[in-house]
């Protein structure tokens, strides 16, 4: 690993997602012996970013517990923890003793230790804590609930202002992972979004979601 660049990988996992139309990749990490599930966000929609400097949003949960969460702007030279009130909750979070001193020096061995796990590619294989954590993080930036995650139907979405709506990339990506089958289904076709509950009891089989289409379009 660069030392100049310690988390150099990150530029090739943008790159990677954004081919493929990802906003959202996870990786696991695991840090003083805990392990932790890292969300990298792009950009987009109502993901902005506050350092003008970052490339992507980091969002690290602990694996026991994915509402315990820490987020971060980085690019591939440094995380950005920049104030004081920062850098304690840095070192709160990751049970980093505030009386170590050198704390330039701990963020820069935290990033090299971080670099080592960012992958360069698009994760083909998330485990299914991995996409329960995607899912929900998908949720909070396209509807603001995070237990939205029950797919009860499809929907074509009108025009406003003579411009047809498509369905946005937060939707687009939360059926991927949680959907694949019925995404297949829809995935070329940009005016169909994916309709989600927070209540299990209302999730529909994709042969009942196929149904109610196609009669609604009868």
């Amino acid at each position: 690993m660069n030392s100049t660049m310690p988390m150099e990988n990150l530029n090739a996992l943008k790159a990677d997602m954004k081919l493929r139309k990802w906003v959202i990749q996870s990786f696991q990490f695991i840090y003083k012996r805990e392990t932790y599930i890292v969300l990298v966000h792009l950009f987009v929609g109502n993901n902005v970013r506050v350092n003008p400097l970052a490339s992507v949003r980091l969002d690290f949960l602990r694996y026991s517990n994915i509402n315990d969460i820490f987020q971060v702007e980085a690019n591939r030279l440094r995380l950005f923890i920049d104030t004081r009130k920062e850098e304690l909750e840095f070192r709160a979070y990751f049970r980093i003793d505030d009386s170590v001193p050198n704390s330039g020096k701990i963020k820069d061995q935290f990033a090299a230790v971080l670099g080592k796990a960012i992958p360069s590619s698009v994760n083909a294989t998330p485990s299914d804590r991995e996409k329960e954590a995607m899912a929900r993080s998908l949720s909070l930036s396209d509807s603001r609930d995070p237990s939205m995650i029950y797919c009860k139907g499809v929907k074509r979405n009108p025009e406003e202002n003579g411009i047809q709506q498509k369905r946005s990339l937060f939707n687009d990506n939360k059926t991927r992972i949680l959907r694949p089958e019925l995404y297949r289904q829809f995935e070329n076709d940009k005016t169909i979004s994916f309709v989600y509950s927070a209540d299990s009891q209302k999730s529909k089989s994709d042969a009942d979601i196929l149904r109610d289409f196609s009669l609604r379009q009868g």
